[in-house]
């Protein structure tokens, strides 16, 4: 798959401005994943020079992260984006989140705290910022009157399974990858939205690093929406 770079997240500058206090708060969600990777964040008794160097060092290698915590840094990085930030000030619950951040903070600031305090917001947020965030529409209209059309019915669990492994197989006959298929739903507006993330044609790319050069092998990920 391809490498995500958290920008904002491998400058020391940015790490120093959120401080370690909410740094740590944060990575002690991932201690678990850390201890089973054998991974070691910056010791806390680092100088502010070193501590936020090394940290800084470590998430601009994130294919050698666990998942969970990339996962949780790609969404919090797009939340601390201008359109990301005013998608969390437009949220109902924002104004009584907004009471208990700190004071002066930065975009980078509150996408991370609210995904302390409330990460099922950040990431419904999140989901709803990337389906509105669609570069193209297509348009099917229906040719029956309004008062004959069949009434929609949400999917339950079982037909939404159904569902996902029709698109499986159809991706797999045009050569787009067994089982990438992944269907989530979402009442947005009084409207059912359909986000479907699948995988694409397999790409091979060239890469350099240390002065090395080698080829990637990977499908990419692609975001279709129904509504």
């Amino acid at each position: 798959m391809p490498i995500v770079k958290f920008k904002p997240f491998n400058k020391p500058q940015v790490l120093k401005q959120i401080g370690r206090g909410l740094l740590a708060q944060f990575f002690e969600k991932f201690k678990k994943e850390f201890e089973a990777r054998s991974l070691a964040l910056p010791a806390l008794d680092l100088s502010d020079g070193h501590y936020f160097t090394s940290l800084a060092r470590l998430l601009r290698h994130p294919e050698g992260l666990p998942d969970w915590l990339n996962e949780a840094l790609f969404a919090i990085d797009e939340m601390a984006s201008p359109r990301g930030h005013e998608f969390l000030l437009a949220a109902a619950e924002w104004a009584n989140l907004s009471l208990v951040l700190r004071a002066e903070s930065s975009r980078e600031d509150v996408a991370l705290q609210v995904w302390l305090a409330a990460p099922a917001l950040l990431a419904r947020t999140h989901n709803a910022q990337r389906l509105r965030r669609l570069t193209a529409f297509r348009y099917a209209g229906c040719k029956l009157p309004k008062a004959q059309r069949v009434p929609f019915t949400p999917l339950d669990s079982t037909a939404l399974q159904s569902l996902t492994a029709g698109v499986d197989d159809w991706l797999d006959r045009n050569h787009r990858g067994q089982q990438t298929a992944k269907i989530e739903v979402h009442p947005i507006d009084d409207e059912y939205w359909f986000l479907v993330r699948h995988g694409d044609a397999f790409i091979r790319a060239p890469k350099v690093e240390k002065q090395q050069t080698e080829i990637m092998h990977f499908r990419p990920k692609r975001d279709d929406v129904i509504v």
